[in-house]
């Protein structure tokens, strides 16, 4: 089973990942992968479509390592999801683009390049407690500052991940472990779901 979690900085998704992991002896990726992540910042500072690709060859080495996995089940932090939200978000900023924007985000597919999550989580938090982990943590990049200071920019990203994920999870005022807890209850709710819409589909 092949599952990803999606969300802004500071919602807790390594934690959550790392009890995912454990939960279900799965085994964890994210994007970039850490050898990969050192030349990030160097990527942040370009225009958004160098940006961008720099992010669709991450979502390839990642494809590539779930490929290999031998059905283990994968747990990854962050994937195809984050990198539309980047190209769509900037879309919607350019006011003569908003129709393309719309077009564009309920028309969206996993590139074909790409192996598809069995389930892509958006995994979300109260703002305030967010933004705090995020300054706390030190060292905000240019696109955490502009999250925490563009009320609008950061609610259009919030819409494209609830749009394009399979499921939104709310953790707010929980624990870590009622958190995992959580997550794991959601998965298996969705799996539940799909598994009596194919029942229903082939009777």
């Amino acid at each position: 089973m092949f599952i990803v979690l999606e969300g802004l900085d500071g919602v807790g998704k390594s934690t959550l990942i790392r009890g995912l992991r454990e939960a279900m002896d799965a085994k964890t990726i994210r994007t970039p992968a850490p050898w990969m992540s050192g030349i990030r910042t160097d990527f942040e500072d370009m225009s958004d479509e160098i940006t961008s690709s720099y992010y669709d060859l991450c979502n390839k080495v990642a494809s590539e390592d779930v490929k290999n996995s031998e059905g283990r089940t994968i747990v990854c932090d962050r994937y195809a999801v984050s990198t539309a939200s980047r190209r769509l978000s900037e879309r919607f900023v350019r006011s003569n683009e908003q129709s393309f924007y719309f077009s564009s985000l309920y028309s969206w597919e996993y590139p074909k390049d790409l192996i598809e999550p069995d389930i892509c989580l958006h995994i979300r938090l109260d703002e305030q407690v967010r933004a705090r982990r995020v300054r706390e943590r030190g060292g905000m990049t240019e696109s955490e500052y502009r999250l925490e200071k563009d009320a609008r920019y950061r609610s259009n990203i919030l819409n494209i991940f609830d749009t394009l994920c399979d499921v939104v999870v709310d953790i707010t005022g929980l624990n870590p472990e009622d958190a995992v807890k959580h997550v794991l209850n959601s998965i298996n709710a969705f799996k539940f779901r799909r598994a009596q819409t194919l029942e229903a589909f082939w009777e």
